[in-house]
Order: structure tokens, then C-alpha cells, then sequence
């Protein structure tokens, strides 16, 4: 990655109006890698701005410079992108800018697919666990400074996916970088309750035990589902509605889980949960409806009512299964 990192800092020193950008509905690690290098390059003197579509303040209060994304592109005169975290360059919501004024990308991303959906003059794609991670060690590798805004944000990132350390793309190397970013002096049972926990799915145990019972299998496909219509989902949050599709992931026999959520009328989004040992990479069926994500936590929005869209993905899902 040196080699690689070198370049970069070549095309930051040529650049003049840098802009950061992850994947539209952003997860912890799509959040926190940006914030940690727009807080890095800040240190280096070197001013950026963060876009992220369908970016919610309110979920990520808890970082620092959480009200520093913007969630609509509204300029375009940037001549440096860094693209993280985003597995498909559809997922970026900045087609208007590639094609107006052409600028110079750098990739960073833990999605690695051989480059097939990602863009940029460099590329950095390692198989680790998570974006957030990768800018560790390119910070580390130019020897800049990682103050406790830049850690709590690498750690977020980290912990969001890793599931609290629980999945299998947490490394020895992972944990020791999460030593490193701890000597801050960071609570990182601050992070995990921020991320792991939400009052909502705790307190209201009610409407989870019901959601919950509602869950299905289709045994010919080794999976566990759940569909949410558009009533249910005003009463939860999207952090909420993570812990669900996560829950119904541990049900025995269960190789994948698959969460519908009628989020407006008419509109589904799809969240996939597998696990390494499972044998199942669910980005390839989230694919088949231009989603995206990781080998064992991908998800999609698509047009149509969540039963309708079931049945489409069963039949879709028979080919890559």
C-alpha cells in the first residue's frame, strides 16, 4: 500500500478543491473514515468537504464533526474525490459530478471485487475489516498525527463493522490497531452502546417480540426473513431495524437472513446478513437489484411493496445460491 499511499499524497499536493464521498444510507464505517480523514487532512492544513446522500445527522450526534457532512451535492467544482467505502460506484450519488468536471478519484474500500465497480486513478482495496481501518494505516504510513477526533472515528467505523468485534473479518491486526486508537483515552463502551443499542429496540419489547414471531424460513434456501410493512416502520429507527436483521441472523439452520422494510409506500429496502462459516455472499443477491455491501452485510431500495419484491428476490436468488 506505500506505493500507493505515496501517490495520493502526489495528487493531494496538485489538487485544489477536495471532496469526500461514501455510499448514499451510510453505515458506521462509511461515516467514520470520512470524518477521520477530513480531520487528518484538516491537520495538514488542507481543507475538504464531506458528501454523503441520505446522511442523517441525528444517528452519528456522537462524533465529532457529525453536522459536517452535507447530505446534497449542491457544488461540483472539486478536482480531488476520495470515494470510500462504497463497493459499487452507483452507491456514491455523484454521477453529475463524473461527468461534468471529471475529476481526479482515489479509492479506498474494504469491498474488494478485482475492481470491477469501483473508479479511480488509485485504488486501495484490501480485504480487511473495514475502510476505516485502511485509513489507519495510511495515516500511520505518512506518519501523521492521530488525535482522540481521529481515533473515535477510525473506532467507530471499525466496531460498526465488525459487529462489536463479533464477525469474522475481525483480525489480530484489527485488534491491534483498535490497542493503538484506545491510548487516546477513548470510552469504547460509549461507542459500542451508541452503535450496538438503541433505546427504541430495548424498551420496546412489545412491538420486537411481535416483529420477531412474524419472522419466516424457506427451507429450500436455508433462509430466515422478516417483512416490515410501511405502519410498523414509523416505529423504529433505521439503527433499530440493523439490531433485527442481525437478531434473525442467529436463528439456527439459518445460512442467510433477509430484512424488507416498507420504509415510504410503495418502496422496500432489503438488509442481508450471513456469516463467513455460513457459506453464503449475500452482495451477490443484493446486486441483482442494484444494492451492494459486503460478502456477509449488504442491502438494497427498490420500487414495489415488500411481498412483491420477495418473491422477485427468491427467484433471482435461486441463481447464485
Amino acid at each position: 500500500m506505500k506505493e500507493k499511499f505515496n501517490k495520493i499524497n502526489e495528487l493531494i499536493a496538485q489538487s485544489k478543491n477536495i471532496l469526500i464521498v461514501s455510499h448514499r444510507a451510510p453505515d458506521e464505517d462509511a461515516v467514520g473514515s470520512a470524518l477521520a480523514l477530513k480531520f487528518a487532512l484538516k491537520k495538514q492544513g488542507i481543507n475538504s468537504s464531506v458528501f454523503i446522500s441520505d446522511y442523517s445527522a441525528k444517528k452519528y450526534r456522537f462524533l465529532p464533526g457529525y453536522n459536517l457532512i452535507d447530505s446534497e451535492l449542491n457544488n461540483n467544482d472539486f478536482d480531488l474525490v476520495f470515494a470510500l467505502d462504497y463497493g459499487d460506484v452507483r452507491r456514491l450519488a455523484i454521477d453529475s459530478l463524473l461527468e461534468q468536471k471529471n475529476p481526479i478519484v482515489i479509492t479506498m474500500d474494504h469491498h474488494v471485487d478485482e475492481g470491477v465497480n469501483h473508479i479511480g486513478e488509485v485504488r486501495v482495496l484490501e480485504p480487511i475489516s473495514s475502510t476505516s481501518e485502511i485509513i489507519y494505516y495510511y495515516l500511520k504510513e505518512l506518519g501523521w498525527p492521530i488525535d482522540r477526533d481521529i481515533a473515535t472515528c477510525i473506532l467507530t467505523g471499525i466496531i460498526g463493522d465488525t459487529g462489536g468485534f463479533l464477525h469474522s473479518n475481525t483480525s489480530y491486526q484489527t485488534l491491534l490497531t483498535v490497542g493503538e486508537l484506545l491510548s487516546q483515552g477513548i470510552r469504547i463502551n460509549k461507542i459500542i452502546k451508541q452503535i450496538l443499542n438503541s433505546n427504541a429496540f430495548i424498551n420496546n419489547s412489545e412491538s420486537l417480540g411481535r416483529l420477531l414471531s412474524q419472522a419466516e424460513k424457506h427451507p429450500e434456501l436455508d433462509l430466515v426473513y422478516l417483512i416490515i410493512n410501511n405502519n410498523d416502520f414509523e416505529k423504529w429507527h433505521k439503527s433499530d431495524l440493523d439490531n433485527l436483521v442481525s437478531a434473525i441472523n442467529t436463528v439456527e439452520d439459518c445460512k442467510w437472513a433477509l430484512l424488507l422494510v416498507e420504509y415510504q409506500k410503495g418502496k422496500t429496502k432489503g438488509s442481508l446478513r450471513s456469516e463467513e462459516y455460513k457459506g453464503i455472499d449475500v452482495s451477490k443477491i443484493a446486486s441483482l437489484f442494484d444494492g451492494g455491501g459486503h460478502k456477509f452485510a449488504s442491502g438494497f431500495r427498490v420500487d414495489g411493496e415488500p411481498e412483491k419484491v420477495f418473491r422477485r428476490l427468491i427467484k433471482k436468488a435461486r441463481k447464485v445460491i
